[in-house]
């Protein structure tokens, strides 16, 4: 295989790991161990029973990158050829169970820092999504800009800015991180990553404020990707909810096991297991949404399914009584 030639240092470069889905970006100034496995806590996630917990790690050391597979079950492959441990270059394939991911390295570039209406100490309104007013018409003094919260985000990306913004209303205090302008991790409650950052971008009402990214803490980078792109994303997934939502059972409803249900349960994706799990163990569907880690729109999507299939069923209170309820199917347009 040809490789791309890296004139430059380690340390200078961006590690890509591009999926057919995503590409996942790491600082090797700063990154020294990237984890890949099926298991939450690694740096990227492979949903697959054909992926182990923790399946392969990839290593900066000593101006090398390296390649070690951690005991995995169905082993690793560069470029078609299993691997134990092995140096990586720019254009090597590598194989983990399904998945595919390219590496690539490329020159590390800051970005210029370009005059911001935004600053650390600005506060704001957070204002509904319908109000398409501009920043400049927004601008009451420097110190405060009200305006939506994808406006916000979008500007701070525009001009570079590294903060962290703090995002209050009613339902409790939300957090976003961001690094030259690209988000790496948002909280909400005990919700992190991409699951956090829609439900802090659903927020039509609240206060903001911009602090300075905090350096007494290690903040994880949990969500990367060209900051646009991942609003642009958030805000179809969080328009889709709102429809999806309609087509459900009331959230609180108990919802139980079909027995009269003829298909197989290994028919079902990896998430579309992991979510007939869960509707099993909390019976219901605001339970359901709490404890896995996908969106909420990826878990009423498969919910949806599961139901219009026949796996589950659904209950309702009438006089003090829980009364079986059917669920239709969606109509084929």
């Amino acid at each position: 295989m040809d490789h791309a030639k890296t004139e430059l240092p380690l340390h200078e470069m961006l590690l890509q790991l591009a999926t057919d889905r995503q590409v996942h970006s790491f600082d090797l100034q700063e990154t020294f161990r990237v984890s890949i496995g099926r298991h939450h806590t690694n740096d990227i996630q492979l949903r697959s029973n054909r992926v182990s917990n923790y399946h392969v790690e990839i290593l900066n050391e000593a101006g090398e990158l390296l390649i070690r597979d951690m005991g995995s079950t169905n082993g690793t492959y560069v470029n078609d050829e299993s691997v134990r441990r092995q140096r990586l270059e720019s254009g090597d394939r590598i194989r983990i169970g399904s998945f595919l991911l390219s590496v690539t390295l490329v020159p590390r570039q800051r970005k210029t820092k370009l005059a911001s209406p935004f600053r650390i100490g600005t506060v704001g309104n957070i204002l509904p999504y319908q109000s398409a007013v501009s920043v400049t018409q927004l601008t009451m003094s420097p110190e405060r800009i009200d305006t939506t919260l994808p406006d916000l985000l979008i500007q701070l990306a525009s001009h570079g800015m590294t903060a962290m913004i703090v995002i209050r209303n009613q339902s409790g205090d939300g957090r976003l991180y961001l690094t030259d302008g690209q988000i790496v991790h948002c909280q909400a409650g005990n919700v992190r990553k991409e699951k956090a950052l829609h439900r802090v971008l659903g927020i039509q009402k609240g206060r903001y404020e911009i602090f300075a990214f905090p350096t007494d803490a290690t903040v994880p980078m949990t969500i990367a990707g060209q900051t646009e792109i991942i609003i642009l994303e958030a805000m179809q997934q969080i328009e889709a909810l709102e429809r999806l939502t309609s087509k459900l059972p009331p959230l609180v409803y108990e919802i139980g096991l079909n027995d009269a249900c003829d298909v197989a349960v290994n028919a079902l994706s990896a998430d579309e297991l992991e979510i007939y799990e869960y509707l099993i163990r909390y019976q219901t569907i605001v339970r359901v949404m709490e404890e896995s880690e996908l969106t909420d729109f990826q878990v009423l999507r498969h919910i949806h399914s599961l139901l219009a299939r026949g796996f589950f069923r659904t209950t309702k209170a009438s006089d003090g009584l829980l009364e079986e309820t059917s669920f239709s199917r969606p109509e084929v347009s």
